[in-house]
């Protein structure tokens, strides 16, 4: 593989993981709106999203990128491997918390939990919004050769 090839399959590698986190986030989203919206509902469990930890373990230990190994010389490096984000995708799920309830009513949604939540949500897709931006713009000199 030659630099341009290890450069492009780097892009998509960084391309996919920042598509599945703004999914996931976006899922994340979407479960906590409607926690809130449901926050007097009889019964009602709040909902949650989790993806970074399939994520960071996908990308820790995928299939190989290419033949020659890389040997880590520290354990918080990342190895030459390529992992399968598709898998991540199709894995999100919105789940049921297992909390108790905190109403009387049944309910276990606490809305300054979920406002706080909501606020780390939207900064958390910013900052992986502004990422994919940069990973384009990084790709875009590859291409122009600089």
């Amino acid at each position: 593989m030659d630099n341009l090839d290890i450069n492009t399959h780097n892009h998509q590698q960084t391309t996919e993981a920042l598509e599945v986190a703004l999914k996931g986030l976006g899922m994340r989203s979407k479960a906590i709106s409607g926690n809130i919206s449901n926050i007097n509902t009889p019964n009602y469990q709040r909902r949650t999203v989790d993806f970074e930890q399939t994520l960071m373990k996908q990308i820790q230990s995928g299939n190989k990128l290419s033949d020659i190994p890389m040997n880590k010389t520290h354990g918080a490096h990342y190895s030459n491997d390529v992992f399968k984000i598709s898998e991540i995708k199709d894995k999100m799920a919105i789940e049921t918390s297992s909390e108790g309830s905190f109403q009387a009513n049944g309910n276990n949604v606490d809305i300054d939990r979920e406002m706080i939540e909501l606020s780390k949500t939207g900064l958390r897709y910013k900052a992986v919004s502004t990422m994919a931006k940069k990973n384009f713009e990084t790709m875009k000199g590859i291409i122009r050769g600089g």
